[in-house]
């Protein structure tokens, strides 16, 4: 009887002592699947991060009732958005229930960033039990931020500026070189040509035999040919100088008397028209025209003597 009452007595305070069992039901084997992940392990530091809460479950797609939980706990992240859905899938024959909610989580600063366990509750409301989930702790690293889309912007379009520069100057470059090229090629190719035969095809160019000649024009041309051939040669002041002064300088040059009095008649006919604004005689025009190809004739003739 002593010993009844001991062990009474031990009963009644373990009774006490011990809690009543709670109704969530943690250490059991849940019914509902639960998965937790994120799209990424590390983020940079101006991008986000998602993370993903799924529960899934076979059967009667009404026999759980998935209870509000709270939000995440976050280090070193904030939540910029979240988003949940459901969705029923077949699979096997059997239905598959899939619950998902997702927060899109922004980093703070450079370093690892942590994502707390999720308690999630729910209940079977057919057993009338209540169940407990735990996610488990997910760590994320957060690194160098990246680059932004047209950070670079500028620095191409610079860089295209630059090597459209470069190819204009290029081609400035080859095409002055080319021009100089073509001066060089046609001064050595004028060089090439006695004087005498230079001016003997510009003043082939003076076509005298044409009906509607312009005799004032072509006193004028022929003129000024043979100012320019006498200072080329060196026998001659310039283009500016007066007859006069023509003269008075080949006189100076000792030239013959046949050469210098041929001189005198071209320019002396040119300006008597020149000054007289008289239209001029065609018959003066062929004349003079002669004078001045036979001195050109007769110079390059001597210079080739001369040559050889």
């Amino acid at each position: 009887m002593k010993q009844s009452l001991i062990v009474l007595f031990l009963l009644c305070f373990l009774a006490g002592v011990l809690p009543a069992q709670d109704s969530t039901a943690a250490d059991e084997e849940s019914a509902i699947k639960l998965l937790c992940f994120v799209d990424r392990t590390s983020v940079p530091l101006n991008r986000t991060v998602t993370f993903t809460i799924r529960l899934q479950w076979s059967g009667d797609l009404e026999r759980y009732e998935i209870h509000k939980f709270d939000n995440p706990l976050l280090e070193n992240f904030e939540i910029v958005g979240n988003a949940s859905s459901n969705r029923v899938l077949q699979e096997g024959g059997n239905q598959q229930a899939i619950n998902e909610y997702e927060y899109i989580l922004k980093p703070g600063r450079l370093g690892m960033g942590y994502i707390e366990g999720v308690i999630i509750k729910y209940t079977d409301l057919k057993t009338d039990r209540n169940y407990r989930l735990i996610t488990n702790r997910l760590e994320v690293k957060v690194e160098d931020p990246l680059p932004e889309p047209g950070a670079f912007q500028w620095q191409f379009w610079l860089l295209l500026a630059l090597i459209l520069l470069l190819f204009a100057a290029l081609g400035f470059f080859v095409m002055k070189k080319r021009q100089q090229r073509r001066l060089l090629v046609r001064r050595q190719q004028q060089e090439a040509i006695p004087t005498e035969q230079k001016y003997l095809n510009e003043l082939e160019t003076l076509n005298i035999n044409q009906p509607e000649l312009d005799t004032a024009q072509a006193y004028s041309t022929i003129s000024r040919l043979l100012k320019s051939y006498l200072a080329e040669k060196g026998i001659g002041p310039g283009l500016e100088a007066t007859t006069g002064d023509i003269m008075q300088f080949v006189r100076s040059s000792d030239l013959d008397e046949e050469l210098s009095e041929n001189i005198n008649q071209i320019l002396s006919t040119a300006d008597l028209y020149k000054f007289s604004g008289s239209a001029g005689d065609r018959h003066q025009v062929d004349r003079i025209y002669a004078l001045f190809e036979k001195i050109l004739e007769k110079n390059k003739s001597n210079q080739i003597r001369e040559d050889k």
